[in-house]
């Protein structure tokens, strides 16, 4: 048997890599899945970083507004990241992965001071704590570099209620009201949301008064100077942005169902378990609050949790007042996730103080709860691989067509980012090879899209093809392209030649006419130079051909028309010769819904697909199914109808 001291080592050992996982786990999320190309309001780190190269970036720039927000340490954070990178948006993303490392050692380090000597319970709670933080339901933070703000501020939140602990017990005074100011008035300089860490700890600094703890005069007086100074700087030439919605536009009710939806999402993408869990989170929130008011010292042991459930919750408030007119759905939004989470890791840490010394159980049922909402939360992060999986996809797809932008068509990308990027913002992009013209971007970008499929799965028979795109081949004298699929070996083999486009990028359409089995098929490219064949890539799909249905006019349901307007998005609206396709998907309330087409006086109902895009695109964990209608009609005009099936109801496109 070990002595003592070496078992100690052996359990410190095994901790601390218990602990990593968590950090890991981060990083990972973002080394597999992150593309290093601009995204969104990603692009204007182009010219700020080129205002900084050329020495005419000012501070009134730095101070400019984005939206509702002054962003100047982020920018800041950026600026001296990209100068060494070259606006790598990968590279960005890790260093928000380090910030967040760095709020999880402050939870590590709170949670070792309730449970001192506990290891089993330091390293169960840590974990939890960790992948709350590091939650992969936030995937558009997480994998998009402009996002540095929403880390910063979780991270100013946690060191700033750490040191009002502190200071509440009386130690390190001039150090603990340094961090409380400093750390949010860089959040304030953030985001607009960062302000309310002021107030935050203002409530906390009241409920510390109710209960006759008394801090030192300087204390106050600083506080309240900072404050004033903090807002009055931040809303000095300030400005609502007018694409944004009126407050509570859609009035009360439609803020607080938004306000619930927000906190809760972080627990469930469904929209009814979201509200609903949301509604749990709002009301645990509330006991504690309330304990804080009226149970003895309970304020001292928990200003770190009290305080996160605060700012979450006042981060959440504030969304539902300015956002909610733009419905309920853009409640889901994974960016808010690392705030809202907090509250969710704020109930945690107060809850597991209540924990018996020797079972993984309290003494009151209620905390028992929370803590099993917590743990099911933090765990549920592998859900969400499959939306990171889509977005690497998407960047990488991005990526190529700027690469390539000289020789297709920027606003064909699907969700129109690419539409708004210019050719200056490009041209600088290109000259300083930043970005996704690095030599490593490029080279990345070149492994997935040697060789691209597009109509890769369920093909209609009679027009079947594969799309092959290649690029940076005009050095070969031609290429061959051999086809072939996987019963019964090399029998249906084929070759196709392919005339060289001089052009650096081309595409080539194989035909899959001649071919009658489904399932793998192999293609193999070839290249020849100087009469000398030499391989270049290849590629194994998976095809499913089917015969084009047939619609038969039909009945639509005798239900009530509603004059709601339910949302349709449609990915595919073409008219060619004698045919109407549409492809895309439409929902309502996550409720059973069919898709009827009106042409030419008739109905026609769609088909049904199950699409894995639909859950990404909206987080609806219920509504995973799209619809597709191909009708051969001369005629082009058509009307949509979502007929909901549970409420019997008829929804129109508005």
């Amino acid at each position: 048997m070990l002595p003592p001291a070496s078992r100690n080592r052996i359990y410190e050992k095994v901790s601390l890599l218990l602990l990593a996982l968590p950090i890991v786990w981060g990083f990972y999320l973002v080394l597999r899945y992150g593309v290093n190309v601009c995204f969104g309001d990603e692009w204007k780190f182009v010219g700020m970083l080129d205002s900084v190269k050329n020495r005419t970036y000012t501070v009134k720039k730095l101070f400019a507004q984005h939206n509702e927000h002054r962003m100047v340490f982020p920018n800041l954070i950026t600026i001296a990241v990209s100068l060494l990178t070259g606006l790598n948006s990968k590279a960005l993303m890790l260093v928000d992965m380090g910030i967040v490392a760095i709020s999880y050692t402050f939870c590590i380090r709170y949670i070792r001071s309730i449970f001192y000597d506990n290891r089993i319970k330091i390293v169960f709670f840590s974990l939890i704590s960790g992948f709350l933080l590091f939650h992969a339901a936030q995937y558009e933070n997480i994998l998009w570099g402009f996002q540095t703000a929403w880390f910063l501020i979780s991270l100013c939140s946690i060191i700033s209620f750490v040191f009002l602990e502190r200071l509440l017990r009386g130690e390190e005074l001039d150090l603990s009201i340094f961090m409380i100011l400093s750390s949010s008035f860089i959040a304030s300089f953030s985001s607009l949301h960062g302000l309310f860490i002021w107030l935050a700890v203002d409530a906390l600094v009241f409920i510390s008064l109710l209960k006759k703890v008394f801090l030192k005069k300087r204390f106050y007086i600083l506080l309240a100077t900072a404050q004033v100074f903090c807002f009055v700087l931040y809303f000095h030439h300030y400005h609502k942005p007018k694409h944004h919605p009126a407050y509570l536009q859609n009035g009360i009710l439609k803020a607080f169902e938004y306000y619930f939806s927000t906190i809760g999402q972080v627990c469930s993408p469904n929209h009814r378990i979201a509200f609903s869990v949301g509604f749990v989170i709002f009301l645990s929130s509330f006991i504690l609050i309330f304990l804080a008011f009226y149970k003895k010292d309970f304020l001292k042991k928990n200003v770190l949790p009290l305080g996160l459930v605060i700012f979450g919750n006042l981060f959440a408030l504030s969304v539902a007042v300015g956002r909610s007119g733009f419905g309920v759905e853009q409640a889901f939004s994974s960016r808010y996730t690392t705030n809202t989470v907090l509250i969710v890791l704020g109930i945690l840490l107060c809850a597991m103080q209540f924990f018996s010394k020797n079972i993984m159980l309290t003494k009151i049922a209620f905390f028992d709860v929370l803590v099993a909402l917590a743990v099911i939360t933090a765990f549920e992060n592998p859900v969400y691989l499959p939306i990171y999986e889509s977005s690497k996809y998407s960047r990488l797809t991005d990526a190529y067509y700027l690469i390539n932008h000289k020789n297709v068509d920027l606003r064909s990308r699907g969700w129109g980012e690419l539409s708004i990027v210019t050719a200056i913002q490009l041209q600088i992009l290109e000259n300083n090879s930043w970005n996704v013209y690095s030599p490593s971007a490029k080279k990345t970008v070149a492994k997935y899209f040697e060789i691209k499929p597009i109509s890769t799965f369920r093909i209609p028979r009679n027009e079947a093809f594969i799309l092959c795109a290649f690029k940076n081949h005009d050095d070969y004298d031609s290429l061959q392209i051999a086809v072939w699929s996987e019963p019964d070996g090399q029998d249906d083999l084929q070759w196709f030649d392919v005339t060289v486009n001089r052009q650096k990028s081309f595409e080539y359409k194989i035909p899959l006419e001649s071919y009658n089995t489904d399932g793998d098929y192999f293609i193999h490219v070839y290249g020849t130079k100087k009469e000398k064949r030499e391989f270049i890539t290849n590629a194994r799909l998976e095809i499913d051909l089917f015969e084009i249905k047939k619609y038969v006019p039909c009945i639509i349901p005798d239900f009530v028309y509603s004059n709601e307007n339910a949302p349709y998005y449609i990915d595919i609206e073409s008219f060619n010769t004698g045919r109407l396709y549409l492809r895309g998907w439409a929902y309502h309330d996550n409720d059973e819904c069919s898709v009827y087409i009106e042409n030419d006086g008739s109905f026609y109902k769609a088909t049904v697909e199950s699409r894995q895009d639909v859950q990404a695109a909206f987080s609806l964990a219920d509504s995973k199914h799209g619809f597709s209608i191909k009708l051969y009609t001369e005629n082009k005009d058509y009307a949509l109808y979502l007929v909901n099936e549970t409420k019997q109801e008829v929804y129109t496109l508005k």
